[in-house]
């Protein structure tokens, strides 16, 4: 085993990066100089969320990307109880304004990573590396009250949610300012 196999190890289940871990997103938020991300470790599994800015204008769209990897030496599946088992959620005060996935099988036949994969924006079962999703900074087309409208300047949480036993959430806060 080398070093880094042997960190990864020691550091499963903690948050890798740096303080606050207290902030307005509470899900496991960490700062980086360079871009906004967290991550997570469970079961030798990474999850990954990341976004580039930690504040954007007002209309500006936001690329998230997300990725699931298999510290493992062997191959894993996520016991995933639902498809598409990956979804992204955009919340304002623990609500949901967005999300990338609305439609679901109340089945899954789960997830099965090779040793050391990676999965860039999985889809689920049926796409495993897909294209980075854009937020629009628009509220959710399921919005009763401000369907397509442009949300206010406010903070926000980007949560990156594996539907599985137990369910996996990573968050990275923003905030979005006037132009």
């Amino acid at each position: 085993m080398n070093r880094r196999e042997f960190l990864r190890k020691s550091l499963e289940g903690i948050v890798i990066g740096t303080i606050p871990l207290i902030s307005s997103c509470g899900k496991n938020p960490v700062k980086s100089e360079s871009v906004n991300s967290s991550s997570i470790i469970r079961d030798n599994i990474e999850y990954y969320i990341r976004i580039d800015k930690f504040e954007y204008k007002l209309g500006e769209g936001v690329e998230i990307s997300y990725k699931v990897i298999n510290l493992k030496s062997k191959g894993v599946s996520l016991n995933t109880y639902q498809s598409p088992e990956f979804n992204i959620l955009i919340q304002k005060d623990e609500e949901n304004i967005w999300a990338a996935r609305h439609t679901f099988y109340f089945y899954s036949p789960g997830v099965t990573i090779s040793p050391g994969e990676t999965l860039n924006n999985p889809r689920g079962w049926s796409g495993r590396n897909s294209s980075p999703y854009i937020w629009d900074m628009k509220y959710d087309e399921w919005s009763e009250d401000n369907k397509g409208k442009l949300i206010e300047p406010a903070i926000y949480d980007i949560i990156f949610v594996v539907y599985s036993y137990p369910k996996i959430e990573v968050a990275v806060p923003i905030t979005i300012i006037k132009n």
